[in-house]
């Protein structure tokens, strides 16, 4: 049995999507350019981003570390979770 498994003996599993990311909605499946690209290539993802994201309705102030946080609470307070580990990983397309 990994220790995984038995870990989940006695343990619930919470599997949760930040905002913006994954299956949680509103998603901006923005496209930026990185890497190679140049000043102007960036410039013009941004833009088109944020015209994407404006058009969903989206606030990028909405994002922050701290309404991460206060997503999590919610979920802890709806659950009526106590205690817990927290594990973050973070998978990038």
């Amino acid at each position: 049995m990994t220790d995984f498994k038995k870990l989940l003996l006695n343990r619930d599993l919470y599997i949760v999507d930040y905002r913006g990311t994954g299956f949680s909605k509103p998603f901006a499946d923005c496209k930026l350019a990185l890497g190679s690209a140049t000043d102007g290539e960036l410039e013009a993802s941004l833009k088109a981003c944020k015209s994407l994201m404006d058009k969903l309705n989206i606030k990028a102030t909405d994002y922050t570390s701290k309404n991460i946080a206060r997503d999590i609470k919610e979920i802890f307070d709806a659950e009526n979770i106590d205690k817990a580990i927290l594990y973050r990983n973070i998978l990038w397309n």
